[in-house]
Protein backbone atom coordinates (compact mmCIF):
# COMPACT_ATOMS: atom_id res chain seq x y z
CA UNK A 1 0.00 0.00 0.00
CA UNK A 2 2.83 2.44 0.29
CA UNK A 3 4.37 1.97 -3.02
CA UNK A 4 0.97 2.99 -4.20
CA UNK A 5 0.93 5.73 -1.70
CA UNK A 6 4.20 7.41 -2.56
CA UNK A 7 3.16 6.83 -6.42
CA UNK A 8 0.34 9.14 -6.12
CA UNK A 9 2.08 11.62 -4.09
CA UNK A 10 4.87 11.79 -6.76
CA UNK A 11 2.37 12.16 -9.50
CA UNK A 12 0.39 14.93 -7.75
CA UNK A 13 3.93 16.60 -7.84
CA UNK A 14 4.48 16.06 -11.36
CA UNK A 15 0.90 16.92 -11.98
CA UNK A 16 1.11 20.19 -10.03
CA UNK A 17 4.45 21.04 -11.56
CA UNK A 18 3.65 20.87 -14.87
CA UNK A 19 0.36 22.81 -14.74
CA UNK A 20 2.27 25.56 -12.50
CA UNK A 21 4.73 25.57 -15.32
CA UNK A 22 2.04 25.89 -18.16
CA UNK A 23 0.92 29.11 -15.80
CA UNK A 24 4.18 30.27 -15.15
CA UNK A 25 5.43 30.71 -18.66
CA UNK A 26 2.17 32.62 -19.62
CA UNK A 27 2.73 34.91 -16.89
CA UNK A 28 5.94 35.43 -17.89
CA UNK A 29 5.06 35.88 -21.76
CA UNK A 30 2.26 38.30 -20.85
CA UNK A 31 5.48 40.26 -17.90
CA UNK A 32 7.24 40.55 -21.52
CA UNK A 33 4.41 42.30 -23.65
CA UNK A 34 5.42 46.00 -24.51
CA UNK A 35 1.43 46.69 -24.28
CA UNK A 36 1.84 46.72 -20.40
CA UNK A 37 4.53 49.06 -20.13
CA UNK A 38 4.03 51.88 -18.13
CA UNK A 39 3.10 54.95 -19.44
CA UNK A 40 1.80 56.73 -16.40
CA UNK A 41 2.20 56.33 -12.76
CA UNK A 42 -1.20 54.54 -12.41
CA UNK A 43 -0.94 51.72 -15.16
CA UNK A 44 0.90 49.13 -12.74
CA UNK A 45 -0.50 45.62 -14.93
CA UNK A 46 3.19 45.09 -16.21
CA UNK A 47 4.60 45.56 -12.98
CA UNK A 48 2.08 43.49 -10.99
CA UNK A 49 2.21 40.84 -13.66
CA UNK A 50 6.21 40.93 -13.17
CA UNK A 51 5.77 40.42 -9.76
CA UNK A 52 3.13 37.28 -10.27
CA UNK A 53 5.61 35.77 -12.56
CA UNK A 54 8.33 35.81 -10.06
CA UNK A 55 5.88 34.22 -7.70
CA UNK A 56 5.25 31.67 -9.96
CA UNK A 57 8.79 31.17 -10.32
CA UNK A 58 9.61 30.43 -7.01
CA UNK A 59 6.52 28.25 -6.65
CA UNK A 60 7.47 26.00 -9.19
CA UNK A 61 11.42 26.05 -7.85
CA UNK A 62 10.13 24.80 -4.23
CA UNK A 63 7.63 21.81 -5.84
CA UNK A 64 10.79 20.81 -8.01
CA UNK A 65 12.81 20.96 -5.01
CA UNK A 66 10.22 18.97 -2.97
CA UNK A 67 9.83 16.21 -6.20
CA UNK A 68 14.05 15.82 -6.05
CA UNK A 69 13.76 15.53 -1.96
CA UNK A 70 10.85 12.75 -2.95
CA UNK A 71 13.09 11.19 -5.60
CA UNK A 72 15.77 10.93 -2.90
CA UNK A 73 13.27 9.76 0.17
CA UNK A 74 12.29 6.76 -1.97
CA UNK A 75 15.23 5.60 -2.70
CA UNK A 76 15.55 5.41 1.32
CA UNK A 77 11.92 4.31 2.55
CA UNK A 78 12.18 1.93 5.55
CA UNK A 79 9.90 -0.46 6.01
CA UNK A 80 10.98 -1.42 9.43
CA UNK A 81 7.30 -1.36 11.16
CA UNK A 82 8.54 -1.14 14.60
CA UNK A 83 9.19 2.93 14.94
CA UNK A 84 7.35 5.86 12.65
CA UNK A 85 9.54 7.39 10.44
CA UNK A 86 9.35 9.64 7.49
CA UNK A 87 7.44 7.20 4.97
CA UNK A 88 5.38 5.62 7.68
CA UNK A 89 1.60 4.96 7.63
CA UNK A 90 0.75 5.11 10.35
CA UNK A 91 -2.87 3.88 12.25
CA UNK A 92 -3.84 6.08 15.15
CA UNK A 93 -6.92 5.36 16.94
CA UNK A 94 -8.81 7.88 18.69
CA UNK A 95 -11.87 9.86 19.65
CA UNK A 96 -13.37 9.81 16.06
CA UNK A 97 -11.93 5.95 15.51
CA UNK A 98 -8.73 4.78 13.25
CA UNK A 99 -7.35 7.45 11.12
CA UNK A 100 -4.60 6.76 8.98
CA UNK A 101 -1.59 9.03 8.22
CA UNK A 102 1.04 8.55 5.93
CA UNK A 103 4.43 11.10 7.02
CA UNK A 104 5.90 12.48 4.21
CA UNK A 105 9.28 14.65 3.46
CA UNK A 106 7.48 17.34 2.11
CA UNK A 107 4.80 20.01 2.59
CA UNK A 108 1.43 18.39 3.40
CA UNK A 109 -0.84 16.93 0.50
CA UNK A 110 -4.04 16.91 2.33
CA UNK A 111 -5.48 12.93 1.76
CA UNK A 112 -5.80 10.43 -0.63
CA UNK A 113 -7.91 7.51 -0.92
CA UNK A 114 -5.79 3.95 -1.47
CA UNK A 115 -7.96 0.57 -1.07
CA UNK A 116 -10.80 2.32 -0.07
CA UNK A 117 -8.72 3.91 3.06
CA UNK A 118 -9.20 7.23 3.67
CA UNK A 119 -5.15 8.38 4.14
CA UNK A 120 -4.28 11.91 5.26
CA UNK A 121 -0.56 12.50 4.20
CA UNK A 122 1.47 15.57 6.73
CA UNK A 123 4.52 16.36 6.36
CA UNK A 124 7.27 15.55 9.07
CA UNK A 125 7.61 18.86 9.98
CA UNK A 126 4.21 19.62 10.82
CA UNK A 127 2.98 19.65 14.25
CA UNK A 128 1.51 16.21 14.18
CA UNK A 129 4.41 14.88 12.26
CA UNK A 130 7.04 16.06 14.74
CA UNK A 131 4.90 14.37 17.27
CA UNK A 132 4.77 11.09 15.59
CA UNK A 133 8.19 10.64 14.44
CA UNK A 134 9.88 7.92 16.94
CA UNK A 135 6.81 6.76 18.71
CA UNK A 136 6.18 2.97 18.43
CA UNK A 137 2.91 0.90 18.95
CA UNK A 138 0.35 1.37 21.44
CA UNK A 139 2.33 4.43 22.47
CA UNK A 140 -0.20 7.52 22.76
CA UNK A 141 0.50 10.99 21.96
CA UNK A 142 -1.65 13.99 22.53
CA UNK A 143 -2.15 16.50 19.35
CA UNK A 144 -3.13 19.87 19.66
CA UNK A 145 -5.97 20.60 16.64
CA UNK A 146 -7.68 23.27 15.87
CA UNK A 147 -6.97 24.79 19.68
CA UNK A 148 -8.00 21.60 20.89
CA UNK A 149 -6.13 18.50 22.65
CA UNK A 150 -6.71 14.95 20.60
CA UNK A 151 -5.53 12.13 22.46
CA UNK A 152 -4.06 8.90 19.81
CA UNK A 153 -2.47 5.98 20.41
CA UNK A 154 -0.53 4.24 17.97
CA UNK A 155 -2.24 0.60 16.64
CA UNK A 156 -0.54 0.47 13.07
CA UNK A 157 2.85 1.19 11.81
CA UNK A 158 3.65 0.30 8.14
Amino acid sequence: MKDRIIALLKQDLVDRINKLHLIASQTQSDAANPELIQKSKYETQGIETGYLAEGHAKRLMELSSDLQRFHVFENKVSNKDDLILVGSLVGLKGDAGMEYYFISPVAALGSIEVDGRKIKVISESSPMGRELVGLSINDSVEIEILDRSESFIVREIH
